[in-house]
Parts: structure tokens; C-alpha cells; sequence
């Protein structure tokens, strides 16, 4: 049991994880919490790389991920009024992840939260001032992530060790690398278009299922298809009914969506349906205090992870090493 959930970074935890209720609280304080929800999503993203480094300097690879979110934040609700240019953008996009993937991990990483930024936006079309507001927002949300961090690796240096890098992934033939990179390209858009038909609300969560779980072998998109399923009926089902019973006070919201937060990014490397149940917990609890409704926002949530991973689990079959 103890391989199975390994490696645990609770230094990341320890040093990331405060930042998200604190900009909850500081945006309830001065009465703009529903800015700050865009904001501490954002800090959660970054903080998922506070063990990714860049010339061995995490801070490089944070600085750059928020502002390619930033950007990519701006770009998604600008764009998303041009449904057909939001989606061609969307899958160009997605090819680039995919190769990333071939090449380095951190690389890969920055970039998918960029493309995850791009396709949460577009959710909310907006005209040039309404996405410039949102891509401050997500840029201060990573500034307050990365001040955090540095503030508590200097007071507290032993939690600036990290655990080992993840090894890049095995050579393979250019075919390989196409044909997988055309899965992904295809994949995401794809999931996006059927869950809008499916269920427009929180639509975007289904091509960021596709662009999480989609792999290159059919056996690990289906063990990752399986563990974000398993990983958001689990966050469902302990969130929603703690919205309920807490009635949506902060009092009780805002501790929980920090002890969420990490065990997310505790357990990001060492139990991939773990890691979704903090990220699915995070999530729900923040649109529940935002929106209210909480039955409503884990069922959106359930059925595009559904269609995501049916959308992957088809395209990886299809071409498959026989």
C-alpha cells in the first residue's frame, strides 16, 4: 500500500497549499470573492510545479507557467465568441501539448496548463476588457503562488527539496509519435464539441479529460480513463454532500478547499485517482461557493469526465500497435 501511494510531496503540499484559502479569504474580506476563485484557481495550477524546474530553478518554470496562462487566459475568452477559430486553436493546440510530451515533461506540463487556461476561458466569452480582468486575475493568482512559495522555502528551507524529476518518455518511431499526436489533436476538440451537446454547463471539463488521459498505448488510456473517473465520483461524492451540510459557509468551505488542495498536489506523482479526487474537491467546493447548487456542478463535472474519457478511449483504440 505504501508503493502504491508514492511518491507523497508533502513539502510541495506544505508550501503550496496555503496560498489557495488565502486568496479565497483576502477576496471574501474585501468583497470580490468570486474574482478570487479565478484567481486561487490559478495558484492551484502553478503550485503543481513547484517541483518543476527549469535549469534546475522551480521558480523559472512558475513564472513562465502563469504567464503563458495569463496569456492564454486573454486568447480563450476573446476567441471563444468564434466558435470554429476557438476550436481549430484549440486542436493546433493540443498537437503541441502532445508533442511536448515526446520531448520533457516540464515542458509538457507548462504548456497543457496553458491549453487548460485556454479552454476554461472560453467558457466565458468576453469583450477585450472583461478577458484582460480575467487574465489579471490568473496572473496574480500565480504571482500570489509563487511569493508563497518563496516566502516558505526561506523561513522553512527544508521544504525547498524536491522530490526526482519524472523520466521523459521512451523513443519511439516518428509514426508513433503522428499518429499520437493526432489522437490528442483530434481528441480534445472533439470531446468539447459532444459535451456541449451533451451538457453545455462546465462543458470544458470533457476536453480536459480527453487532454489528461489520452496516451499513446490503449492500456494506459484506459488505467488513467478509469482512475479520473474513479478519482471524480469520489470528489463528488465527499464534496457535494460537505457543501450541503455546511451550507456553503466560507467557515467551513475555505479549510476545506486548502486540505483538498493538498492532498492534490501531495499525492500528484504518487496515485493519478487520488490526485483528481483533491482536484475534483477543490473544484466543486469552489463553483458551490461561487454558484451554489452543488448537486448540479458534480453531476456536470461526472458526465464530461465521461464523455472525455469515452472520446479517449476510442481514438486510442483506433490505430493501435497490433
Amino acid at each position: 500500500m505504501a508503493n502504491w501511494f508514492s511518491p507523497v510531496d508533502w513539502r510541495a503540499a506544505a508550501v503550496c497549499s496555503p496560498a489557495i484559502p488565502v486568496i479565497l479569504v483576502i477576496g471574501l474580506a474585501i468583497g470580490q470573492f468570486p474574482q478570487s476563485i479565478i484567481a486561487a484557481g490559478s495558484a492551484m495550477s502553478v503550485g503543481f510545479g513547484a517541483n518543476r524546474q527549469i535549469q534546475h530553478q522551480r521558480f523559472v518554470s512558475m513564472i513562465l507557467v502563469t504567464t503563458l496562462m495569463s496569456f492564454a487566459t486573454l486568447a480563450g475568452s476573446l476567441i471563444a465568441s468564434h466558435d470554429r477559430v476557438y476550436l481549430v486553436v484549440c486542436a493546433v493546440a493540443s498537437g503541441i501539448v502532445a508533442i511536448s510530451s515526446f520531448k520533457d515533461q516540464t515542458l509538457w506540463w507548462i504548456l497543457a496548463q496553458a491549453l487548460v487556461a485556454y479552454m476554461l476561458s472560453g467558457s466565458y466569452p468576453s469583450d477585450f476588457e472583461g478577458a484582460s480582468t480575467r487574465a489579471a486575475l490568473a496572473a496574480i493568482g500565480g504571482l500570489c503562488q509563487i511569493s508563497s512559495v518563496a516566502l516558505l522555502t526561506t523561513f522553512f528551507p527544508s521544504l525547498s527539496e524536491t522530490i526526482p524529476p519524472q523520466p521523459p518518455q521512451p523513443v519511439q518511431s516518428r509514426a508513433f509519435v503522428y499518429l499520437s499526436v493526432l489522437r490528442v489533436a483530434l481528441g480534445v476538440p472533439l470531446a468539447l464539441v459532444l459535451a456541449r451537446f451533451v451538457e453545455p454547463s462546465n462543458s470544458y471539463w470533457a476536453p480536459m479529460t480527453a487532454l489528461f488521459v489520452l496516451k499513446p498505448n490503449f492500456s494506459d488510456t484506459l488505467g488513467r480513463s478509469v482512475a479520473r473517473l474513479a478519482g471524480t465520483f469520489a470528489g463528488c461524492l465527499f464534496a457535494s454532500p460537505l457543501a450541503i451540510l455546511a451550507g456553503n459557509r466560507p467557515s467551513v468551505m475555505i479549510p476545506a478547499v486548502g486540505l483538498a488542495a493538498a492532498v492534490a498536489i501531495a499525492l500528484q506523482r504518487a496515485h493519478y485517482a487520488a490526485m483528481t479526487f483533491g482536484i475534483t474537491c477543490v473544484i466543486v467546493l469552489m463553483l458551490d461557493m461561487a454558484q451554489g447548487n452543488p448537486e448540479a456542478n458534480a453531476a456536470h463535472r461526472l458526465l464530461a469526465t465521461v464523455v472525455g474519457g469515452v472520446v479517449a478511449l476510442i481514438l486510442s483504440f483506433i490505430g493501435q500497435r497490433k
